[in-house]
């Protein structure tokens, strides 16, 4: 997988624990499907991992973007 495809892949992953954290979160009753109340820190630390994952996706991916403009200044 190139590198651009795995940035790719981290903010797609990133996205979709953001997604499904929002979900749990916006229950009306905060009751998740097995009947436990929602766990608020643990939904925050969630969405914590979930930020630094996409900024860690962006960042490579903007690295990679930098390192393919160079290589085609320097043959081009």
């Amino acid at each position: 997988m190139s590198a651009l495809g795995s940035a790719l892949e981290i903010i797609q992953r990133a996205s979709a624990t953001v997604d499904r954290t929002a979900s749990r979160l916006a229950r009306p009753t905060a009751v998740s499907a097995d009947g436990d109340t929602v766990d608020l820190s643990g939904e925050m630390v969630a969405l914590l991992q979930a930020r630094t994952a996409n900024e860690v996706g962006v960042k490579l991916a903007q690295t990679v973007d930098d390192l393919q403009k160079s290589t085609i200044s320097v043959l081009g």
